[in-house]
């Protein structure tokens, strides 16, 4: 007999946590946080949890012995057999941070790049310090074999590199997992990839995300490197662009736009980091043209270098002569593009921007409480320095008719929307396209 638990990713966007047991093998399809409950109490950088006591207090996770470094409550702990993450977003891979460290973690080899590159760049805390994680690297066409279970993961298009679903054969029949996928972007052909075994193995069941029900925006990578082009060659003086570091493909696209309108595009040494150890995937690397490139340089902010990272990989590129300051964009407005987040705005008092200027918001409209605030404020700043906003954003997510195509075309028995705050919404939408609809229950067990 096969069971499935989801212990997150219900009613909410991330925090996906699917726990599958077949026989005596136990393992979990992703293990991330939850950014909507971790809010309710925490708010970064100086609320937040310090010890894994805070998460079991709270009600953030469950107190699963075997799976946490808790102690077992007979004296007697046995570990789950694994965790597979589908890719290295927050709200998928986080909190295997407070995992037990004698479980093994499997996930792409690009992944764990990415994961090594934030291990030296960001703020380490308990929910995302997976410096102890024991991990074991995978791609496309290689089998995991664990217990009872075969994982085979297949890559998908998603707004970060080295993204997965998997295939699951259990003694119930295969059941696949979609992660965070989409038919839209720039690699459709790897999502065709995935759907295409999926259909071939015909599961019993599919878990799929449902991000998308409300103000989808279908843009392709390629529309929004044509706007952005028109919007470049429009202004006279500065161009801000904001995109999440990680989102691989827009920096293709904004680079892209960059050369066509042959201006300058400078980015932070955190992307720098980022891009550099990337460049170690063969597969990434001839289109991600960075230290070669003399139009690319990489912005000093006010506060300076004031981290060993930071210090080294300055003085790297300041040999290179492809460091620049906020003055020197001041000088020259009209050569550069830049990419200002939003914890980098104060930069702007330094550029001044002249009258012409632009900010193009590259990145997801705001779902909740916190991002509206942060929108506000970036409003507010555009208001005082006279610049307009564009948004020109391409999802990562699929959209509902891609969704509708998707499940029709693997016609799984049993379809489980999560990674959804409108699942009502779509299982009307979708109904038909399975022969059954489930919208979880958190914590409830379904057999298979």
């Amino acid at each position: 007999m096969v069971k499935l638990i989801f212990y997150g990713g219900v009613n909410e966007i991330g925090g996906n946590k699917i726990f599958l047991q077949d026989g005596d093998t136990r393992i979990f399809l992703d293990f991330g946080k939850s950014f909507s409950r971790r809010a309710y109490f925490f708010n970064d950088p100086f609320l937040v949890p310090r010890e894994i006591e805070d998460f079991l207090e709270l009600e953030l996770i469950e107190p699963l012995e075997g799976v946490y470094k808790i102690p077992a409550s007979n004296g007697s702990l046995k570990l789950i057999d694994a965790i597979f993450i589908s890719h290295v977003h927050a709200d998928h891979v986080d909190h295997a941070s407070l995992s037990h460290p004698m479980i093994p973690i499997y996930l792409g080899e690009t992944g764990k790049m990415i994961l090594e590159s934030l291990a030296v760049t960001r703020f380490r805390q308990i929910d995302n310090d997976l410096t102890e994680s024991q991990f074991h690297t995978f791609r496309t066409g290689k089998t995991v074999k664990i217990g009872s279970l075969e994982i085979e993961p297949i890559h998908v298009d998603h707004s970060i590199p080295g993204s997965y679903g998997f295939i699951v054969y259990t003694s119930s029949g295969p059941i696949v997992y979609t992660g965070d996928f989409r038919l839209h972007g720039p690699h459709a052909e790897m999502s065709w990839d995935f759907l295409k075994k999926a259909q071939q193995v015909q599961p019993v069941a599919m878990i799929s995300e449902g991000t998308n029900a409300f103000a989808t925006t279908f843009l392709a990578e390629s529309e929004i490197e044509e706007k952005m082009e028109v919007l470049i060659n429009s202004s006279p003086g500065l161009v801000v662009v904001s995109f999440l570091f990680k989102d691989v493909d827009r920096y293709r696209t904004i680079y892209r736009a960059a050369k066509k309108t042959k201006r300058k595009l400078v980015l932070s040494l955190k992307h720098a980091h980022l891009l550099r150890s990337l460049s170690r995937d063969s597969k990434l690397s001839s289109s991600l043209p960075i230290f070669e490139d003399e139009d690319v340089l990489f912005l000093v902010r006010r506060k300076g270098c004031t981290l060993d990272w930071e210090i080294d990989l300055y003085s790297q590129l300041e040999k290179m002569g492809k460091v620049i300051t906020a003055e020197g964009v001041h000088s020259q407005q009209e050569e550069y593009i830049i990419n200002l987040n939003l914890f980098d705005l104060p930069e702007l008092v330094k550029i001044k921007p002249v009258p012409g200027s632009i900010f193009i918001l590259s990145l997801t409209e705001p779902y909740n409480e916190e991002m509206e605030l942060d929108y506000e404020r970036l409003t507010h700043w555009l208001e005082h320095f006279g610049m307009p906003l564009y948004s020109l954003h391409s999802s990562g997510h699929i959209l509902p008719h891609h969704l509708k195509e998707a499940v029709e075309f693997i016609n799984p028995g049993k379809l489980f929307l999560i990674h959804s705050e409108e699942p009502q919404l779509l299982a009307r939408y979708l109904a038909g396209s399975a022969k059954e609809i489930i919208l979880p229950e958190k914590g409830r067990e379904y057999q298979l």
